[in-house]
């Protein structure tokens, strides 16, 4: 029997936590009858005031709760979660999750499946849609524009760029695996309803792209050149930005 060690993070996200490891148990249900996996539920609290570790615990004292100190984000809340994982075991499948998703069924199957095919040596990525039923979020390639920071975002799309140069193969699982919606159009730092130094303060938040994070990002998978050019381009798009809908708040410390 393989084993299966699925990941996730959470920050002050007590209900989409619950319903995210609601979707996992029956996701494991669907494979029960195979007798081929073993699945063990790892999330990380980074410091959520909502009581969401204590909930997901009384509620499913199966799974494996660690709790972070309040400033560890996405990928330094994911890359936690996998160490504490992995030295608790050799797991055969690593799954990471964002507890935002709603799965659909046979998600969980279909990326084992695929990954048999592979000779279970790809990583392998789950195509979402939003509301609209517009594809939401999934694989992309070197080119892309959507650009998410190693504090926060960039880590995922930058594992999937230096898996390739290692001779890893990545594919994309068919059909959609599960429903969410994107973050907003026009981010804040490229908002006009901001002035400038507000825009700058959310560019170099960790939500937005720390000019390092950023450049290292580039330099990684598209090279010197292609990392200048795109600093500044981001510099050009902060000093003339888009007229969105105005924004009310924005809370700096926000991890979800």
């Amino acid at each position: 029997m393989q084993s299966v060690a699925i990941l996730t993070t959470t920050y002050n996200t007590r209900d989409y936590a619950l319903s995210c490891v609601e979707g996992c148990l029956r996701q494991e249900d669907s494979l029960a009858g195979l007798r081929e996996y073993r699945f063990d539920i790892w999330l990380l609290d980074d410091g959520s005031s909502d009581g969401t570790a204590e909930m997901v615990k009384e509620k499913f004292p199966d799974v494996h709760v660690i709790r972070g100190g309040g400033g560890l984000y996405w990928n330094q809340g994911m890359r936690a979660v996998w160490t504490e994982a992995s030295a608790h075991e050799d797991y055969d499948f690593y799954l990471w999750l964002n507890p935002k998703i709603t799965l659909l069924e046979g998600a969980f199957g279909n990326l084992l499946e695929n990954s048999r095919m592979l000779g279970n040596r790809a990583i392998l990525a789950g195509t979402g849609v939003g509301a609209e039923g517009k594809y939401s979020f999934g694989g992309i390639d070197r080119y892309c524009h959507i650009i998410a920071s190693y504090t926060h975002r960039f880590g995922d799309f930058d594992y999937g760029i230096r898996a390739g140069k290692a001779g890893i193969p990545r594919a994309i699982a068919p059909g959609v695996l599960a429903e969410g919606n994107p973050h907003s159009v026009i981010p804040y730092w490229r908002d006009a309803s901001f002035p400038l130094r507000e825009r700058y303060r959310f560019l170099l938040s960790p939500k937005g792209l720390p000019f390092r994070e950023h450049f290292v990002y580039n330099m990684r998978s598209r090279g010197l050149l292609a990392a200048i050019a795109d600093f500044v381009s981001v510099n050009l798009k902060v000093w003339f930005p888009k007229k969105g809908r105005p924004q009310k708040t924005y809370v700096y410390e926000q991890k979800d």
